[in-house]
C-alpha cells in the first residue's frame, strides 16, 4: 500500500542521514503493513550494521545477521541479503558460514564479483596455501581489477 511505501522511503531517507534507529522503526512499520517485504528486513539489517551508537558492535552484527536471515527466508534468491549476511558473519568471525553465504551469492549471480573476492579472502585467511586464488582468478577473468591485485599479491610465486 501507499503507507508502506511512504514508511520505506522515509526509512531510506533516515538511513542516509545516519538516523539508524529512526530508519529501523520505519522499516518495522513497513513489516507491520506487509510482513512479506523481504527488502524491509534487508534494510533493517543494513541499519543495524551501521548503528554503532545504540548497540555494541557484536550486538549490532548479531541483530543484522538475524534480519538478513529473515529476508532470505522470504526470498531465497536475494543475493544482496546473502552477501550482507556473509559480511556480518565475517565481522563475527563465523568464517566457514560466511564462505557458504558468499557461495550462495555466486550461485544466484555468477557476476557478483565482490562475492568471489570476499570469499577468496576468507579462503586465504582460513586455509592459506593460495586457496583464494581460484576465486580471484574467476573475478579477474570477469573484469575485476581488485581480483587482479590480489592474485599479484598472493598467488604468484
Amino acid at each position: 500500500t501507499g503507507h508502506a511505501l511512504a514508511y520505506y522511503n522515509r526509512g531510506v531517507a533516515r538511513g542516509r542521514i545516519k538516523n539508524y534507529s529512526g530508519a529501523i522503526n520505519d522499516f518495522k512499520k513497513v513489516l507491520e503493513i506487509n510482513p512479506e517485504k523481504a527488502s524491509a528486513y534487508y534494510m533493517i539489517g543494513i541499519a543495524q550494521l551501521l548503528d554503532g551508537e545504540n548497540n555494541t558492535r557484536f550486538t549490532s552484527t548479531h541483530l543484522a545477521i538475524n534480519s538478513f536471515s529473515c529476508a532470505i527466508r522470504l526470498d531465497r534468491e536475494y543475493a544482496r541479503a546473502y552477501y550482507m549476511r556473509a559480511y556480518a558473519k565475517t565481522i563475527q568471525n563465523l568464517l566457514v558460514s560466511a564462505i557458504k553465504d558468499y557461495s550462495k551469492v555466486i550461485e544466484i549471480d555468477e557476476n557478483y564479483l565482490i562475492a568471489y573476492i570476499r570469499r577468496g579472502f576468507l579462503k586465504q585467511r582460513l586455509y592459506k596455501n593460495n586457496h583464494g586464488c581460484k576465486d580471484w582468478e574467476i573475478a579477474r577473468k570477469k573484469g575485476s581489477r581488485e581480483a587482479a591485485e590480489q592474485i599479484e599479491k598472493f598467488c604468484t610465486s
